[in-house]
């Protein structure tokens, strides 16, 4: 993946400041009516944007599109749990059935993208967000897939609520949400092992995950803590092992982002493409 900024003619490109959870944010300011442009190696219905200290004061209106046949199509429905980006949450959206996602190149054989023509990225799929309204200093700390939150694992292990476990794990520590960033990372390491993705983007129903996620999440921290927590880390690999051992996975198939009755995948065998 692979995130741009445009202000005026400038572009700036700050896809390895959001790539791993622990690494320092990015500072961006953006004005109104300038736009975020993600890049992928496959279209996809949704992402986590974690924030750092620095968030959107006051929440803002944001736009999608993505480009197809030259031109940038408005989605056909959105929802962003971020409210402006004023706190961290999911982007989703539903792209139009009428308006094909296309593949396509900044500027090289053929292909322009014209709000991008004076960089060159090659074969992806485009997504452009832009703002009506000022926004100054955003921390973008993360960009990427996210399966379960610290409200999933409360419900399952209310003894990770306790501020005494959170200190006990790490000085200071507030949230587990690194901790799920990890869980969700190793989930898709093993879909693409057994054939089940090619890319995490792939993924249309994260939702389907977060069972899974969550005794990942309790693994990792379970192992943190040594020996003494050794059978509940264990318990909670076995259970890992059992909620992973899905019959059906919701895959896109086709490259249009949409979920379609026949992409109900099963995690048996191969994609065909």
């Amino acid at each position: 993946m692979r995130i741009f900024h445009k202000s005026g003619s400038i572009i700036t490109e700050f896809s390895d400041n959001v790539k791993k959870f622990s690494e320092e944010s990015k500072n961006v300011t953006i004005l109104s009516g300038e736009s975020l442009y993600i890049a992928t190696d496959f279209p996809f219905n949704h992402l986590y944007f974690n924030f750092g200290e620095n968030v959107n004061a006051q929440p803002v209106n944001l736009s999608i599109k993505y480009h197809s046949n030259n031109d940038w199509v408005p989605v056909a429905y959105s929802t962003d749990g971020t409210l402006g980006f004023s706190q961290s949450g999911f982007i989703e959206f539903t792209p139009d059935k009428d308006e094909s996602w296309d593949k396509e190149s900044t500027n090289y054989g053929g292909d322009i993208i014209h709000d991008l023509s004076t960089i060159k990225v090659y074969d992806m799929y485009w997504v452009k967000i832009t703002f009506d309204a000022d926004m100054d200093d955003v921390d973008f700390n993360w960009i990427g897939n996210l399966f379960s939150n610290d409200t999933d694992l409360y419900s399952e292990f209310p003894i990770f609520a306790d501020q005494t476990f959170l200190t006990a794990f790490s000085a200071g520590k507030l949230d587990w949400k690194e901790q799920h960033v990890k869980a969700s990372e190793l989930i898709i390491q093993e879909l693409k092992r057994k054939n089940i993705i090619f890319g995490a983007e792939q993924i249309l129903d994260r939702d389907i995950l977060m069972p899974a996620s969550v005794s990942k999440v309790a693994e990792i921290i379970y192992n943190a803590f040594g020996r003494d927590y050794n059978d509940n880390r264990d318990n909670a690999r076995k259970e890992y092992d059992k909620r992973m051992d899905l019959s059906r996975y919701v895959i896109d198939t086709n490259d249009n982002a949409i979920k379609e009755p026949y992409e109900i995948k099963s995690s048996q065998g191969w994609l065909s493409r």
